[in-house]
């Protein structure tokens, strides 16, 4: 990254004009997110394993107050990481599918209701590792360092 940002400067032999600074700067800004997108479109069980040990942690803070949405979405995306979809039609890598309720939960359980409506939203998710990177970022966002500090020590 550093290196393709060095080049573009060391292009210019004027003195840059505001507008080209912006440019750089919007160029550089690119280049890192689709970085750190490369990095995180591979999130290996085992850095799920660990992400979904520190949030399962009481005494991991969270970042931010969470909601009653961050929560079923984080459960939601656990179950599709982990065991697959919900719903029929299944893939082979989906597993326990025996196990899965066989209609939605009735009106006055509400929370298995809200489980059960997030994870079917996630039938979506192409796949278990797209579900395993949803959570990983669901996570750093609402937890921040302990999980940030977990995918640094994985990147490397």
């Amino acid at each position: 990254i550093a290196t393709v940002v060095l080049l573009c400067a060391k292009q210019q032999t004027n003195p840059p004009s505001p507008a080209l600074n912006v440019y750089h700067a919007s160029f550089a800004a690119v280049i890192v997110a689709n970085h750190l997108s490369l990095t995180m479109s591979e999130v290996s069980v085992e850095l799920f394993e660990e992400v979904a040990k520190i949030m399962s942690d009481p005494n991991v803070p969270p970042k931010k107050k969470t909601s009653m949405d961050d929560k079923t979405r984080v459960y939601a995306l656990y179950k599709r990481a982990t065991v697959g979809r919900l719903n029929p039609p299944y893939t082979d890598e989906d597993t326990e599918t025996e196990k899965r309720p066989k209609s939605r939960p009735g009106m006055l359980s509400f929370e298995a209701r809200a489980k059960y409506d997030a994870w079917a939203k996630t039938d979506e998710v192409a796949s278990k590792a797209e579900a395993r990177k949803q959570y990983v970022e669901l996570a750093e966002e609402l937890v921040g360092d302990p999980v940030s500090d977990c995918i640094k020590k994985h990147s490397s």
